[in-house]
């Protein structure tokens, strides 16, 4: 995970929902969603499968 994604993360946790966070990170939801979901995929795939 690098930098970005974290402090991704910490923003939506902070707004409280994807569409504030776009609004205070000034990132297209795209942008901000993507990494996430990724991470997750990853996280999924290490534990051995979706829940």
């Amino acid at each position: 995970m690098q930098l970005r994604h974290l402090r991704y993360f910490v923003g939506i946790v902070e707004a409280g929902s994807f569409s504030r966070a776009v609004a205070t990170i000034h990132v297209a939801q795209p942008a901000l969603s993507q990494p996430l979901f990724r991470q997750r995929l990853f996280l999924v795939c290490r534990q051995g499968g979706r829940r």
